[in-house]
């Protein structure tokens, strides 16, 4: 029995052979590494599934960071649209509503309304010849706000027919005049058909404005001026 327990642990690294040993303690040195091996491939294969387990937390953890992101991106966007898209129908609907115009009008006796023009003129350019009568209305429309705020101003000025030249030797010369006319008829304003017949300059020189026209009627000495913002 104990030759056999020695010629089965040969190779072994015991310095010493124990013959009341069991045959379990004197494996072989190849048995033990490769148990050896085997546990630290079980530890290794434990470590890379923690590993593994943290690398797909992490990645989920991201992931869902970068969709939540990505919602709340896509919701900013949305309201921003809509809010413009509400702001920009508002300015549409502004300018398209048709809203009476607030008027001021010059108005008293004849003095006053000459008084007023004559003023109004000076502050540019004064009256080369005496005003004998006077009219003056302007229109104002929107608010400025949620739309454009637009003026249209007419004047109509009468002078002697002989001082026509002298109105008009500091204007320049218009071609083209559209006929305008204040919202509410007034019955110093010149008709559609007179107009015609009227000879037109920039009414700048006098007004301030470039946009509109100052037409005159050398026969009657009768001036019409009509200006516009833009």
């Amino acid at each position: 029995m104990v030759k056999i327990h020695e010629k089965e642990c040969r190779g072994c690294n015991s310095p010493k052979f124990d013959a009341g040993a069991p045959l379990s303690s004197h494996r072989p040195v190849a048995d033990r590494r490769a148990q050896s091996l085997h546990e630290a491939d079980a530890d290794c294969g434990v470590r890379a599934g923690v590993r593994r387990s943290a690398t797909l937390r992490e990645i989920r953890a991201e992931t869902d960071g970068r969709l939540a992101s990505s919602c709340a991106l896509g919701r900013y966007r949305d309201a921003t649209i809509k809010y413009l898209t509400l702001g920009l129908l508002l300015v549409v609907a502004a300018c398209g509503e048709n809203r009476d115009p607030s008027v001021y009008e010059v108005a008293g006796a004849r003095e006053q309304r000459i008084a007023v023009l004559t003023a109004i003129f000076s502050k540019r350019l004064a009256p080369p010849t005496p005003i004998l009568d006077a009219h003056f209305v302007e229109e104002h429309s929107g608010d400025g706000w949620l739309g454009p705020s637009d003026y249209r101003t007419f004047y109509a000025v009468v002078i002697a027919p002989e001082d026509v030249e002298k109105w008009t030797e500091a204007l320049t010369s218009l071609n083209e005049a559209p006929y305008a006319a204040p919202s509410q008829q007034r019955d110093w304003w010149i008709s559609t058909e007179a107009h015609a017949s009227l000879a037109f300059y920039q009414p700048d020189a006098f007004t301030g404005s470039s946009h509109g026209w100052f037409g005159v009627s050398a026969e009657t000495g009768r001036i019409y001026i009509f200006t516009f913002t833009n």
